[in-house]
C-alpha cells in the first residue's frame, strides 16, 4: 500500500538486512509514492548493485481479526506500547480473562522496558534454577505465567499511531510441526508481493517475511527443525528472509533462500540488535 509511513517492523527488516549485507536503507513506500512501490532501496552496495526490499508477515489478516475477537473483545491498555500474542497452554472454560489481563499487563510492561519480545514457559520455573543473566523479577514472571497457564507471550506488531498497545490471545494446543505448511505460506507471501519486486529496476530483489504465531504449526517447523527442501519461489524474487523474534536480549532467527537454492540457516552479526 503506497501513501503511507512505514511501521516499525518494516523499519526494523531493513535494519536486519542491512546489517546482513551492508549498503543504506532508504524508504520508498511512504508519502505520494505510486503503487507497486516497494518498501526499501538498499543503496551504496559493493559493484554498484542496488537492492529493493519489500517486508510483509506470515499473519492473515482474517487470523488478526480472529484474534482480536478472541473472548469477546480487543483487550487495548495505555501502559502497553507494543502489541502482544498471549498463548493459553491449553483451553480453560473457568479462565477469567479479565483477571488474567490485570495479571500479563504488569508483565508485559516490564518485558518492554527489558526488551524481551518472546517469553517461553514450557514447564514450571519454580523448580529450576535461575538462568544465568535473568533478574530475579523476569524470573518470578515467568512463574506467574506458568501458573496462569501462559504458554507464551510474543511481540505481534507495534499499534497504529495514536492507539494503545493490546493483548491478543490465542490457544496453543495440540500443535505439531509442519514444515510443508511453512513453504507453502512462504511461496504465497512471495506470490502476493512479486509483481512490486517485479517493477524495481534494483539488480536485487529482496522479500523479507515475519514469522508470526498466527500458524503455530509452521512456527514450530521454523523453530524445531532443520530447513526443508526449500519451495519454488517467483524467478523476480532473488532472496527471500524468514525472520522471526525470539526473545531476550533481542535475538532473531533467521533463514535465507536465494532462488534456485536452499534453505540457510543464518545468525546476526554480533553487535545487531532487534528494535521493534
Amino acid at each position: 500500500m503506497a501513501g503511507r509511513d512505514l511501521d516499525s517492523r518494516e523499519i526494523a527488516a531493513a535494519d536486519l538486512v542491512v546489517s546482513m549485507i551492508g549498503g543504506r536503507a532508504v524508504p520508498k513506500d511512504g508519502g505520494d509514492a505510486p503503487e507497486k512501490t516497494v518498501d526499501f532501496l538498499i543503496e551504496d552496495l559493493p559493484n554498484l548493485r542496488t537492492a529493493a526490499l519489500e517486508v510483509t508477515s506470515i499473519a492473515d489478516p482474517k487470523v488478526v481479526s480472529q484474534l482480536q475477537a478472541a473472548f469477546g473483545r480487543t483487550w487495548s491498555s495505555p501502559d502497553l506500547s507494543l502489541i502482544w500474542t498471549v498463548a493459553l497452554s491449553r483451553s480453560d472454560p473457568n479462565q477469567n480473562i479479565t483477571r488474567l489481563v490485570k495479571t500479563m499487563t504488569p508483565l508485559l510492561v516490564m518485558f518492554e522496558r527489558e526488551g524481551e519480545t518472546k517469553v517461553e514457559v514450557d514447564y514450571s520455573p519454580r523448580y529450576q534454577a535461575k538462568p544465568a543473566g535473568i533478574k530475579d523479577e523476569m524470573h518470578e514472571a515467568r512463574i506467574t505465567m506458568f501458573d496462569n497457564r501462559v504458554s507464551r507471550a510474543q511481540v505481534w506488531n507495534t499499534p497504529q499511531q495514536g492507539k494503545h498497545g493490546e493483548i491478543l490471545f490465542m490457544i496453543r494446543e495440540g500443535v505439531s510441526s509442519d514444515p510443508g505448511l511453512l513453504n507453502d505460506l512462504v511461496a504465497d507471501r512471495a506470490k502476493k508481493k512479486v509483481d512490486k519486486l517485479r517493477a524495481t529496476e534494483a539488480t536485487e530483489r529482496h522479500l523479507l517475511i515475519w514469522m508470526d504465531s498466527t500458524y503455530p504449526s509452521a512456527e514450530l517447523a521454523f523453530a524445531t527443525h532443520p530447513p526443508p527442501p526449500a519451495p519454488s519461489i517467483p524467478k523476480d524474487v532473488d532472496i527471500v528472509w524468514l525472520v522471526e523474534p525470539i526473545g531476550w536480549p533481542n535475538d532473531v532467527r533467521i533463514w535465507r533462500l536465494q532462488r534456485l537454492g536452499q534453505w540457510e540457516v543464518l545468525n546476526p552479526p554480533e553487535e545487531y540488535t532487534l528494535k521493534l
